[in-house]
């Protein structure tokens, strides 16, 4: 819809779906698959094909071999399409994927433009970036800032993309549970149907539904009384479980190794146990989709305590002593509280001095040490204002769920649409 109203007709669809593809990718990618000799040329390195397969939620799940058919394939098909159409511009939603991995690695290698988009914690607002980098927007109004820190700093601020989940806790999860279990026949079903086996989209919910798949949810979690519970003689360690797979996992950390996130999940809770209270709260847009094996293992640690899902974040930002995540909006509302962050990634707000990037090999003597120099540092408003505005000068003006549904009938899905259009060209420079 954004092409439509910004490019007119002057833009052409590229997708592995089938119904969407304008351009016969879809097409060449299986014809490539039927060839054998496809297998053999690789036109990456045995490292770069390493981190794509563990970098793809997809990927990591099938035989490696197959993996390695799929990405010569699709790096052949998509290949010959950008030669056959050559386009200046490619837009995209943030990487998630082998497909627009490759679609990225290539575009770079032919100088052509891409420009990723993702939703922002800050209504209003996205994002271009196609793996976490930060894009400066050098006509955002800076006057905006204050009314945008003020809002922020609201208990009952929740992004946009969390409305749903927050302001229906039961429905949500009743909802996500049902459709999970549907997920697996259906997405099962859908490929052959379609005759589109290999489709990113259908094989990689297929996969993880079934890998998440289970008949006795999870309807909450957590101990209503956990503040009578919680040891009070050590620092707390408050550790907000994120969505995963999702994009800031699997594409923005920098270390391919942190994309195993239940695996270095264990270890820093390991890690930090002895010296820590650990506290521990699901992401509201997650339960049930989690086995209930997992939560029965954090469940056993006694060093670790679990608190009801829907308890408000903030609180638990102000109650907390340090915050660990692998990076994701509570790291942005605990710095700007005045509260010291552990990333284990670069993130759009680790200017801030109140973030730290860390590692497994990080001493616990260097991370007391950081929140004793953050603590002894109050926040005052100044560096509030300078914190948001570090995040604000990387955001342009629309709002953009990358599935939501568009009216075409409806202004406000029109409107939006235009606006984030005129973004967009002004990202890249086209009038």
């Amino acid at each position: 819809m954004i092409g439509k109203f910004t490019f007119k007709n002057d833009f052409i669809n590229i997708s592995d779906n089938k119904d969407c593809d304008e351009t016969g990718l879809v097409k060449n990618f299986y014809k490539n698959l039927e060839n054998e000799k496809i297998y053999l040329k690789s036109n990456i390195s045995n490292k770069k094909v390493n981190e794509i397969i563990e970098r793809d939620r997809m990927l990591r799940n099938i035989n490696r071999n197959l993996s390695i058919k799929l990405i010569n394939s699709m790096y052949q098909a998509i290949e010959k399409v950008l030669t056959q159409f050559k386009p200046k511009l490619v837009v995209s939603m943030a990487i998630d994927s082998y497909v627009l991995d490759l679609l990225f690695l290539i575009c770079k290698k032919k100088r052509i433009k891409y420009v990723g988009l993702i939703a922002s914690c800050i209504n209003g607002y996205f994002r271009i970036t196609a793996k976490g980098e930060l894009n400066k927007n050098l006509k955002f109004k800076k006057k905006n800032n204050s009314k945008i820190l003020d809002d922020f700093l609201k208990d009952n601020y929740t992004p946009s993309f969390n409305n749903f989940a927050v302001e229906n806790p039961l429905k949500g999860v009743l909802i996500r549970w049902i459709k999970n279990i549907l997920r697996v026949p259906y997405f099962g079903l859908i490929r052959f149907v379609k005759n589109d086996k290999y489709n990113h989209h259908y094989f990689s919910s297929y996969l993880i539904s079934k890998k998440h798949l289970s008949f006795f949810p999870k309807l909450e979690i957590g101990d209503k009384n956990w503040k009578n519970s919680i040891q009070t003689n050590k620092p707390k360690l408050f550790m907000p479980l994120q969505m995963f797979p999702e994009c800031p996992i699997d594409y923005w950390v920098k270390e391919v190794k942190y994309t195993n996130y239940y695996k270095y999940l264990k270890i820093f809770i390991k890690k930090f146990q002895n010296d820590f209270q650990i506290i521990i709260k699901e992401h509201p847009s997650v339960l049930p989709l989690r086995t209930r094996d997992f939560y029965l293992d954090l469940q056993k640690n006694n060093k670790v305590k679990i608190v009801p899902t829907y308890t408000n974040s903030n609180e638990l930002v102000d109650y907390a002593d340090c915050i660990l995540l692998w990076s994701g909006t509570i790291g942005l509302d605990a710095s700007i509280r005045g509260k010291p962050v552990l990333c284990l990634t670069k993130t759009f707000y680790s200017q801030s001095k109140r973030v730290k990037l860390i590692s497994e090999k990080t001493t616990i003597s260097e991370i007391n040490k950081f929140i004793k120099k953050v603590k002894k540092n109050k926040i005052h408003r100044y560096e509030q204002k300078q914190i948001m505005q570090n995040v604000t000068k990387n955001l342009y003006k629309g709002e953009y769920t990358a599935f939501q549904f568009c009216d075409m009938k409806n202004p406000i899905h029109i409107n939006n649409m235009k606006e984030m259009g005129k973004s967009i060209k002004s990202f890249v420079g086209f009038k």
